[in-house]
């Protein structure tokens, strides 16, 4: 059983803990399988039900309130004709009637959220469902009013924690079926289990930069040299085997038993590529957080960049968001920090040298390597990039001050000695404010700003540009800044 005794849970209280999600295979017998099927029927005719009587009420001008859905559900049951709902799990039919109320109230809250759609039969399907316990060796799970005592589970890893709730999902992945479900584990508990993996990485590197690529898929720089870990592109190499097989697939009637029969093998294709693709990213994620205190890595808009249809494949190939969020959940596992650097960092213009603030105004991505013209560096474009994106963490003279801006349309002011100094270089032109530095560290908006030039011989307009500035906790705001 996966639940610990409540003394137990007691103490988990007063611990960090973290919440871990699970995905276990289920192997049901064919009585089994009907069962999660008519399931899926069910909660598929609830949800097309109440959206039909929801968006009826929408045009008669008619709001829809808390709970409003699963009343109706009730009533619904009751009648004659559907009455065959009360074979089904409670958690299963009324779990659509509140993930239904969840979208439209999402559609208030969020502009860019679209209409509930209706749910076709597909050959993937969830439903949620009540489960009580897995059996003591761990190979199978109890369910809620399910054939059988026990339903067999694939071979695993034992679990560790304390179950968030009593609900799972169940989910239908051509031809498969499998489980999810969250417990809370003590975050001490994930430390000692990779103690080993620190121990065998060795001496630990205190800021690790990574940039994200496509000819290599990352390009880590460590304390003392860089290196780069190549794109595997799993769909790439399986691209000429999914055409053949969609080709073979064409040819076929569309309700014939060879059409489906060459579906499962397709879906069977994506699905290994996707495994190949998860446990890459897993495996490069223990990699880097093993040997690193703190990993710095790029905010990248992923899904501004697949609109370029001449990378949008590579770019979904990678799947760097999907690692991304693997070494932030993971990072506190191995003791470390995670960080990502400001979206419109301009990592790769910038020169990494120290002591050089040189910045390129244009630079292609067919130009790999480029040679600063203020100290004459050869840099390679990718490591240059992981360097620049490192420093922005590193405890450094260059970097102790600098803190990232974007600033909002209330306007305060100046410093007064500022405002003083911009008035006697340019008498024409009143500086436009920002707000006041309560502290060094404090974010700022600013719309438009007047600021000194570098040389201090006048004053330089800024419109709607984010701005790096150099701050001092004494002073204020320094006479330098740069456009990023």
């Amino acid at each position: 059983m996966i639940c610990i005794s409540f003394a137990r849970a007691r103490v988990l209280q007063n611990m960090d803990t973290t919440t871990i999600a699970y995905k276990v295979e289920l192997l049901p017998t064919r009585e089994q399988k009907l069962f999660f099927r008519r399931q899926l029927t069910a909660r598929r005719f609830v949800w097309n039900y109440l959206l039909t009587s929801s968006q009826q009420r929408l045009a008669a001008g008619i709001e829809i309130p808390k709970n409003s859905l699963n009343r109706e559900l009730t009533q619904l049951k009751k009648t004659e004709k559907y009455s065959w709902l009360y074979d089904v799990p409670t958690s299963c039919t009324h779990s659509a009637a509140q993930d239904l109320e969840k979208t439209y109230s999402a559609m208030k809250k969020i502009t860019k959220a679209g209409a509930p759609a209706y749910k076709h039969k597909r050959p993937t399907d969830s439903f949620q469902i009540m489960w009580n316990r897995f059996s003591r060796s761990f190979q199978s799970v109890s369910l809620a009013r399910c054939p059988g005592e026990y339903v067999r589970v694939k071979k695993h890893d034992k679990f560790h924690g304390i179950l968030n709730h009593n609900h799972a999902c169940i989910v239908y992945d051509h031809g498969k079926w499998f489980m999810t479900f969250t417990a809370t584990v003590p975050l001490q508990k994930l430390q000692l289990k990779r103690n080993l993996q620190i121990l065998a990485a060795g001496t630990r590197d205190e800021v690790v930069g990574i940039d994200l690529g496509l000819n290599h898929f990352a390009i880590v720089k460590t304390d003392t040299d860089a290196y780069k870990i190549d794109n595997p592109r799993f769909y790439r190499k399986a691209e000429d085997k999914l055409a053949a097989l969609q080709r073979k697939r064409s040819g076929k009637d569309r309700y014939s038993k060879h059409y489906r029969t060459i579906s499962k093998k397709i879906a069977k294709l994506h699905r290994h590529t996707k495994n190949q693709r998860k446990q890459f990213h897993h495996d490069t994620a223990n990699q880097i957080l093993a040997s690193s205190k703190i990993v710095v890595a790029e905010t990248l808009n992923v899904r501004g960049m697949v609109r370029n249809h001449c990378l949008a494949k590579s770019i979904s190939d990678a799947g760097w968001s999907q690692f991304r969020g693997i070494l932030k959940y993971k990072a506190p596992w191995y003791g470390s920090e995670y960080e990502e650097t400001n979206q419109y960092f301009a990592s790769s213009k910038c020169c990494s040298t120290p002591g050089c603030d040189y910045k390129a105004d244009k630079l292609p991505l067919k130009i790999r390597e480029w040679t600063c013209p203020q100290c004459n560096t050869v840099h390679d474009r990718d490591v240059n990039a992981a360097a620049n994106i490192r420093s922005t963490r590193v405890d450094d003279p260059r970097n102790a001050r600098v803190k990232r801006i974007k600033v909002p349309k209330t306007i305060g002011s100046w410093s007064k000695h500022h405002a003083n100094r911009a008035a006697d270089t340019s008498t024409d032109k009143v500086p436009m404010t920002v707000l006041e530095m309560a502290n060094a560290g404090k974010k700022l908006y600013v719309k438009e700003a007047f600021v000194p030039t570098t040389d201090d011989s006048g004053l330089q307009s800024i419109k709607n540009a984010e701005l790096l500035l150099i701050l001092d906790p004494e002073e204020g705001l320094l006479g330098r800044a740069s456009l990023q």
